[in-house]
């Protein structure tokens, strides 16, 4: 026999998942969080998936989106994915924001209105993995810190942090292995840390802080996407440290490789035919 604790405690897990289940079927297609509706919102993260036309699931407003708690009901069929959602920031948030149990989601968009800046001045999004299109700051240059460690791959990685008076920041991206589209990050960046990043299009960086541009090229050239010689095949890094501008050559194509190893022959042949004449006469 269940004890009445174990009773009361399945009720109320019960009453729990009911609950994010039905808050998740509300789910806007813009997530903006402040301080107060975080634990509102997280569920739509991780309760909707898209699954395609399967007749099997019902998708609410008639979009591709379904609900379905994994928890209460096991997995979904195989062809459903985590629905992706593009999360922001209300304008109004003043001071420091965490958003835990994110971890993937379409795009990133925090950016200040027409008339101040974003007052975000540190954002936490620890659990976050996956971006599929933008990061992207604007009107921000209050943000002094920001904690992504277990992002592993955006599209692309767009700061525009610069100002009047902009917040001096420190950059780390410990986890980030892809930028496929590219990295521009404008602010009074003090450093930028990408350790593991292997695929980048471009580098782009403006700062007005501390920046050593030198050691950032260094670390980074290896991983560009390679194109040849082009504008956006580039890193591109001015601070008041220093100015770099350099890039990733091309490697031979096929055809070049064939024409040396052409060029190569035909020298060995001359001298052989040289020989000959020489032994005849």
């Amino acid at each position: 026999m269940k004890s009445p604790l174990y009773s009361i405690t399945a009720l109320v897990l019960g009453a729990l998942a009911q609950n994010a289940t039905e808050l998740a079927s509300t789910c806007p297609e813009v997530l903006v969080f402040n301080s107060t509706n975080i634990a509102s919102l997280v569920p739509c993260t991780l309760l909707n998936y898209r699954c395609g036309v399967q007749p099997e699931y019902s998708s609410p407003n008639g979009s591709d989106r379904i609900i379905w708690n994994a928890t209460a009901s096991g997995p979904p069929a195989a062809g459903c994915t985590p629905y992706s959602f593009q999360i922001e920031v209300d304008e109004s948030i003043n001071g420091s924001l965490s958003i835990p149990n994110i971890t993937n989601v379409a795009s990133a968009v925090f950016e200040g209105g027409p008339v101040e800046d974003l007052n975000l001045t540190s954002l936490a999004l620890d659990d976050l993995v996956t971006i599929g299109g933008d990061f992207y700051f604007k009107l921000a240059d209050n943000l002094a810190s920001l904690s992504v460690p277990r992002l592993t791959s955006v599209g692309d990685l767009e700061f525009h942090l610069g100002g009047e008076n902009p917040a001096s920041i420190d950059l780390s991206f410990p986890s980030l292995v892809s930028a496929a589209n590219g990295i521009i990050l404008e602010g009074n960046i003090d450093s930028i840390d990408l350790p593991v990043l292997s695929s980048a299009f471009e580098v782009n960086i403006t700062s007005t802080g501390k920046l050593d541009c030198v050691s950032l090229a260094k670390s980074v050239v290896d991983t560009l996407v390679p194109v040849g010689k082009s504008a956006n095949n580039t890193v591109i890094c001015n601070s008041p440290q220093g100015s770099v501008t350099t890039y990733k050559a091309a490697k031979p194509t096929s055809g070049s490789e064939r024409s040396f190893r052409l060029r190569g022959d035909l020298k060995v042949l001359g001298a052989f035919l040289g020989l000959l004449i020489i032994t005849s006469c």
